[in-house]
């Protein structure tokens, strides 16, 4: 291995790809070769042919590759397949439970992240960071998560594809060590401390977060997708889903979603909010801590995550095999957000979520 690793980043000119990039562009000692699927640019992205032959001469000669192309599955597991071939690891700012158990055959040896973005990646990763202070078990996790921002084709695929029940289960909860199907119900239209607007909430646990409670031995866990309660993209998400779950073609479907989300946005300045209450006990009390992270950008948000995990690996800081980003990356990232590129605000609080009900309601 030569002094200056080099790095291939894979969809190096979408919304995903070319953040990553930039962001790898800053560590010391790394070589980058960009590529994408269709022409390069002046920032110098070659054009890839995504064909067994193609992808392995991409990959030959790299110690990473970041996979920022996304969905579908069979494309994901070429791009690692070629990866692994050619002696590399792999990173990926998507995929979930089946993508996790798909390349497992695959990274027997070597080293595999996926999940390292925002959902997957600092959904998982935040509330670990709260897990390190004082509180005490039982713990009890809720979190509300909102993102208001456009769309790339992919990450509108990856986004259906988590709704179609491989990558969790809506309506579930965890309870005593176990997920509880159809356990909550939809919430809203109701004012939630920190959101700026009404919001209407959707529970879901995903595989990331079983596998987090599990980890932390969690007693319960309240996981909620949160939604502007006057928006128009529950409707046409629902739709989306049944035509998914129908055999509809998925590339068409995420840019009719990416049309969708763009309409909802004009005019609008992206946010994404994530807002997590862990619960424990403090010498026999009741006591809590509350995160609020605050963004403008889903995919500086995402940079973050991904580089973290690039540098994990060339730091020789992994084990083999598949992992997602927030059960192997150190939780204490989660401090170097508060100066990341795209972080608005980043605040921890010890009271519970609901004493701040009234900031909810616009009394402060």
């Amino acid at each position: 291995m030569t002094d200056r690793p080099t790095i291939g980043v894979l969809g190096a000119t979408g919304a995903v790809g070319r953040t990553v990039a930039a962001a790898l562009a800053s560590e010391d000692r790394v070589d980058l070769r960009l590529g994408a699927r269709r022409g390069g640019d002046a920032a110098g992205a070659s054009e890839v042919e995504f064909s067994p032959a193609g992808l392995a001469r991409f990959c030959s000669g790299c110690r990473v590759i970041v996979n920022g192309v996304g969905p579908p599955p069979a494309l994901r597991r070429a791009v690692a397949v070629a990866a692994r071939a050619a002696g590399a690891d792999y990173v990926d700012p998507g995929g979930d439970g089946e993508s996790r158990q798909d390349l497992a055959a695959v990274f027997r040896s070597g080293s595999a992240v996926i999940g390292a973005g925002v959902l997957p990646g600092l959904s998982g990763l935040i509330p670990r960071w709260l897990a390190q202070s004082d509180l005490g078990p039982p713990l009890r996790l809720t979190a509300y998560v909102a993102t208001a921002d456009r769309m790339t084709v992919a990450s509108a695929a990856e986004f259906l594809l988590s709704l179609d029940g491989g990558y969790g289960e809506a309506g579930a909860a965890w309870r005593a060590g176990t997920r509880i199907p159809h356990d909550l119900p939809p919430i809203g239209p109701t004012w939630m401390p920190f959101f700026p607007r009404p919001v209407r909430g959707y529970a879901y646990l995903s595989a990331e977060i079983e596998l987090l409670a599990r980890s932390l031995r969690l007693a319960e866990v309240c996981w909620y997708h949160v939604f502007d309660a006057d928006g128009s993209i529950l409707p046409v998400l629902s739709r989306l889903q049944r035509e998914l779950l129908r055999g509809g073609a998925l590339d068409d479907l995420a840019d009719e979603l990416r049309r969708a989300v763009e309409l909802e946005m004009f005019g609008r300045v992206p946010t994404q909010q994530l807002v997590f209450e862990l619960g424990g006990r403090i010498a026999g009390r009741p006591a809590h801590r509350v995160a609020v992270l605050r963004a403008s950008s889903t995919y500086e948000l995402t940079a973050a995550v991904t580089t973290a995990a690039v540098r994990a690996i060339l730091q020789g800081a992994l084990p083999a095999g598949v992992h997602f980003a927030s059960e192997v990356l150190d939780p204490a990232i989660v401090d170097s957000l508060v100066t990341a590129a795209g972080v608005v605000a980043l605040h921890v609080l010890d009271r519970p979520l609901m004493d701040f009900v009234e900031l909810a309601q616009g009394a402060v």
